[in-house]
């Protein structure tokens, strides 16, 4: 007889493995796995029809949960696969009925929330992006993983009554970067780059683990050209630049036109193709719903073939993995990206 094909759930709490005691009370799991900007979140459903999770079982907020997904027999008989989704931190608990249920809030925490919510204020002076994240990394217990082209390098960055993640966010935003939280690690990295990895998959009109799909063009909102422009009062000096993109397009379609404080030329030049990338690279945008498949995940490609102009590599911003008594499936929200010359 042949093994029947199930996704199995793996939750350690507070370093104790929960997943037979949950097991009888499980409902459902959603892991979302966002390419960066956002955290990773996690979702667990469970009944509670005698009390238990609102009382003696009730979950600490703030507590740590590992959770990872575990296919057997999925994509052939007798092969089993682990996807680890990561460490979280229990944020919110909502109960509500009938039928009596409790659900578990909790998002992606490498430093229990420290890197995210103290806030700091410290002058930084001749020093390069990369070697603030790398001191920052090291400040909370973290490795960084460096996958970025563009490595500015400072005068002077202050980071006045911020939180470390939020300031390296802005920072990595400013020079093109994104930027993203694991387990024990940063990641920063080029969306652009990213956008050039051989795709996982490739999706087809009709195929068989396709449940659900939704494709979009749009012009609103995108740009031809990009125009940076800042006056500093104290130098009594005026920094204005157009992407090279502005000078060969700029008198077709409309300029984007962007006024932040730029200590340079290059950082205005870095700043213009950053904010003209960004409103222009969810010109083609869409969505598919699947049969679970670990292949998917926030930063990887997929590639479409047979849907017509929409066909190409495309950028996975999110992918939500989906757990529950009925099976697995898996959500991903796409882009095409920017390609060179549009």
């Amino acid at each position: 007889m042949e093994a029947a094909r199930r996704v199995d759930v793996e939750l350690v709490y507070e370093g104790v493995n929960i997943s037979r005691d949950i097991a009888p009370f499980f409902v459902d799991l959603t892991y979302t796995d966002n390419a960066h900007g956002e955290d990773d979140d996690l979702q667990i459903t469970l009944e509670d029809r005698e009390g238990k999770w609102r009382g003696s079982w009730f979950p600490e907020r703030g507590a740590p949960v590992r959770a990872a997904l575990v296919s057997r027999n999925w994509e052939k008989p007798g092969v089993n696969v682990r996807f680890p989704c990561g460490t979280f931190e229990v944020d919110e608990i909502e109960c509500s009925g009938p039928p009596t249920v409790v659900k578990i809030k909790a998002v992606s925490s490498p430093v229990k929330g420290v890197l995210k919510r103290e806030l700091v204020t410290k002058a930084w002076e001749a020093v390069s992006l990369s070697e603030i994240a790398s001191e920052l990394a090291g400040k909370h217990g973290l490795g960084l993983v460096w996958e970025s082209g563009e490595d500015p390098v400072y005068e002077r960055k202050d980071q006045v009554e911020t939180a470390d993640l939020v300031f390296l966010r802005e920072l990595c935003e400013e020079a093109g970067a994104a930027l993203k939280t694991t387990d024990a690690q940063l990641v920063v990295f080029s969306e652009e780059e990213y956008e050039k990895k051989p795709p996982s998959r490739t999706i087809t009109p009709g195929m068989e683990r396709l449940s659900g799909d939704r494709l979009r063009a749009k012009t609103a909102g995108t740009y031809k050209a990009v125009k940076v422009q800042y006056h500093d009062a104290v130098r009594d000096e005026t920094f204005e630049v157009y992407t090279p993109e502005g000078k060969q397009m700029g008198k077709t379609g409309e300029t984007l036109v962007v006024n932040r404080k730029v200590d340079s030329l290059a950082e205005a030049e870095r700043l213009g193709k950053k904010k003209l990338y960004d409103a222009n690279k969810r010109e083609m945008s869409g969505s598919f719903s699947l049969m679970g498949d670990f292949q998917f995940v926030g930063g990887s490609t997929v590639k479409l073939s047979g849907w017509g102009k929409f066909d190409g590599v495309w950028f996975v911003e999110r992918a939500t993995h989906k757990v529950s008594r009925g099976g697995y499936t898996t959500d991903i929200d796409i882009r095409m990206g920017v390609k060179e010359g549009s």
